[in-house]
């Protein structure tokens, strides 16, 4: 639902805080103490008062705010002009400060306590007078002047906020008030097809238990498992054998009882239903369209996240990640476009090592998931499938410090088959070594690693004595220069994007950005040529040792692009 401005506090210094009511028209001055805004979801306010002050406000050299995001998508909602650019945001200071980074929460509220070291209240009823939201305005300003000059970027990161953080904002509020068109009839007809599947599942287990079990119940499964099939647990618990999902998987391999997989399929299937196909449409507004809340500081690779409902864990290769796109969809008259980087985090890789076989194999164009398997495989075997397979699990698990032992476990090999497979690659590819060690051994000396455009994350326990902790901060180490970097890129792009689209097609709209890729929504007969536009800026984006790949497709859902 869309929200209304009822209050503004404007502070020109600290000693003089405006208080802007704009439901009654007045506008008081307190004695006290840059800029906070008060939403509410009902009330009515002076609109002439709020534009006029409005373009006063963000007309300014500079302003100073906390979450300037909400203040862009009030614009965008509303039709008024956008805040000038030259602005601070205390949110993205406190998120890029490589003291805080790690640190999950960058509300005002927080930042107050820890850097302020006092409390202070953010929340407000709706429908609140003036007078109740004086004390919220006043100490809000209170805290942004008082932890202003508290924070301390490295010269790296000032160019990550400059240069890639806040051109973001305006775009991220436009995205957040497009949205996205869904087609709720058709969520429910999936949600009634797996309901059909679990009840199948349901009987199947029944049948071979001989009497009715609530598969949600770990002590009837467990009872079921241990005590009736005589199975024997991996792992146990207070009530018996454990029937957590690693637990079953584990048993899974260790016999063939008919059972076990059936629950695993009804427990992922039941869980698709639970969490997409009958979540996603309550979050559906009079519009038809769900407005997810894109975040800029929630992750410390940089890449963003949605939340209310989050939009980034819909399952990319299994094929009920497929379905659920299915029912986004185009709004009427009009297609929407994806365009996804191919490989990127891969491509990343390969522009750190700067010469070798990886970057061969990329600048020939060649399929490097299959040039890979044909390195490691035995001489004289042709590369199959399976082992490209194989393959791809290794290129992808590097960046992730994958070992010998999670490989076999993932793809379901003996250990000493998986560490072959190691061997041969890294005598293959002795330039991926070498970067992987580098990359460790920088993050070691410097305490923080850094992607290629300056983005740094510290990182702990490198030496530490216990080998957990070490091999995390290792994991660390290798992943948030590659991930990081990639992060970088789609931001750049995005925004680039967003300028050429209002430049040269004004009626195309950015909707959604999800981990390498762009949703647009356009006209059918502009869809070629923003196509080609979306291949050209994405591509272009960066200038790296191997070519960055944007695979771009045009459909009426999200499902059919993806």
């Amino acid at each position: 639902s869309s929200r209304q401005l009822l209050a503004l506090g404007v502070s020109v210094d600290k000693d003089v805080l405006w208080i802007l009511d704009f439901g009654s028209g007045e506008a008081t001055e307190k004695t006290g103490l840059p800029l906070f805004d008060m939403y509410a979801e009902s009330g009515e306010y002076n609109r002439d008062l709020m534009e006029m002050v409005w373009s006063d406000v963000f007309s300014l050299d500079e302003w100073i705010t906390h979450d300037a995001k909400q203040l862009f998508s009030f614009a965008k909602q509303e039709g008024l002009r956008s805040p000038s650019l030259r602005f601070t945001d205390v949110m993205l200071l406190d998120y890029l400060d490589t003291r805080f980074i790690n640190h999950r929460d960058h509300s005002l509220k927080d930042i107050a306590q820890r850097l302020g070291h006092f409390e202070i209240d953010t929340k407000i009823d709706d429908g609140a007078n003036i007078t109740e939201m004086q004390p919220v305005l006043l100490g809000a300003c209170c805290s942004i002047w008082s932890v202003l000059d508290q924070f301390t970027l490295t010269s790296e990161m000032e160019g990550v906020l400059q240069k890639v953080e806040k051109d973001c904002i305006p775009v991220l509020a436009g995205m957040e008030q497009a949205g996205i068109q869904v087609n709720v009839a058709q969520f429910a007809q999936f949600a009634k097809d797996i309901e059909v599947q679990l009840k199948e599942i349901n009987a199947f287990i029944e049948a071979e238990a001989g009497h009715p079990v609530n598969i949600n119940s770990p002590k009837q499964v467990s009872t079921l498992l241990y005590k009736e099939r005589g199975l024997t647990p991996s792992k146990k618990t207070k009530s018996g054998g454990s029937t957590d999902s690693t637990s079953l998987q584990i048993l899974q391999e260790q016999t063939d009882d008919p059972v076990i997989p059936k629950i695993l399929e009804y427990r992922e299937i039941g869980k698709i239903k639970s969490t997409y196909l009958d979540a996603l449409p309550t979050f559906v507004r009079e519009d038809g369209r769900i407005h997810t809340h894109l975040h800029q500081t929630v992750t410390a690779t940089g890449r963003l996240s949605s939340s209310n409902p989050n939009l980034q864990n819909i399952p990319v290769r299994k094929s009920w990640g497929k379905v659920i796109r299915q029912c986004f969809v185009a709004s009427e008259g009009k297609v929407l476009i994806s365009a996804d980087y191919s490989q990127i985090e891969m491509r990343i890789l390969a522009h750190l090592c700067g010469s070798g076989v990886l970057v061969d194999a990329f600048n020939a164009g060649e399929d490097v998931h299959f040039k890979t398997a044909q390195d490691i495989a035995e001489k004289g075997q042709e590369a199959s499938p399976e082992m490209r397979t194989i393959a791809k699990a290794i290129n992808y698990g590097l960046i992730y410090g994958m070992s010998a032992y999670r490989l076999a476990r993932e793809l379901n090999i003996p250990r000493d088959e998986a560490s072959v497979y190691m061997k041969r690659y890294f005598e293959r590819y002795p330039e991926v070594q070498s970067v992987l060690e580098s990359l460790v051994q920088s993050a070691s000396e410097q305490g923080v690693a850094q992607t290629i455009f300056g983005r740094q994350r510290p990182i702990f326990n490198l030496d530490s004595i216990d080998k957990n902790q070490r091999e995390a901060a290792e994991r660390i180490a290798l992943n948030a220069p590659v991930q990081g970097a990639a992060a970088d890129i789609m931001k750049l792009a995005m925004c680039r994007v967003a300028t050429v689209l209002e430049e040269k097609h004004p009626t195309a709209t950015m909707l959604l950005q999800v981990h390498d890729e762009l949703v647009l929504e356009c006209y059918p007969d502009d869809a070629d040529d923003i196509a080609q536009m979306l291949s050209h800026e994405m591509t272009n984006i960066v200038d790296l040792k191997v070519p960055l790949v944007a695979h771009v497709m045009i459909g009426k859902s999200w499902g059919e692009i993806h």
